[in-house]
């Protein structure tokens, strides 16, 4: 993609969005993702690119109002009840 910096921004301005929407949206489903599998935070923060966990975890509070360690209780409960459990 031959485009440059400022086009981009104008046309994912134009879709509703931004490049730091989207970085965020990922992140933020590859950690809740690795998270529920028992991944730890560390290694979770490491392999997004955060230089620091502690900024992975603030970072993971403003995605989804929730902590790291609680999906990873999501995570284990899942695991030990299967899909019989209710998600609100």
């Amino acid at each position: 993609m031959f485009i440059s910096e400022a086009h981009l921004r104008r046309l994912l301005a134009d879709e509703g969005t931004s490049f730091r929407r989207i970085r965020d949206e990922l992140r933020s489903s590859i950690a809740v993702k690795a998270l529920r599998c028992g991944h730890p935070v560390r290694m979770v923060s490491y392999r997004l690119g955060f230089s620091d966990p502690r900024a992975f975890r603030r970072a993971f509070r403003r995605w989804t109002n929730t902590s790291p360690a609680s999906q990873r209780n999501v995570g284990s409960t899942l695991e030990r009840y299967g899909n019989h459990v209710r998600r609100a």
